[in-house]
């Protein structure tokens, strides 16, 4: 664990902003599906809700909207064969 007290705001935005682009990378890159089979919908939905709490989280109108995007896109993988 981390003591968030102690990362510079600065900081911070970088591990957020890098954090988000390997979530979305990730919808793009991977075929979860071979990778997770039927774990995926499961996984999917504690990704989805993890962006969900970034979002409550954050400061900026477009900055919550973007994970809030994230968390629709990672549930909309979840869809039946």
């Amino acid at each position: 664990m981390y003591d968030l007290n102690l990362i510079p705001s600065e900081a911070l935005k970088w591990l957020i902003d890098n954090a988000q682009n390997e979530l979305v990378a990730y919808l793009c890159e991977v075929d979860f599906r071979a990778m997770y089979g039927d774990k995926w919908p499961t996984m999917a939905r504690e990704q989805a809700s993890l962006c969900r709490d970034v979002a409550a989280a954050a400061t900026e109108p477009t900055s919550k909207e973007s994970w809030l995007d994230l968390a629709r896109q990672y549930e909309g993988t979840i869809t039946p064969h």
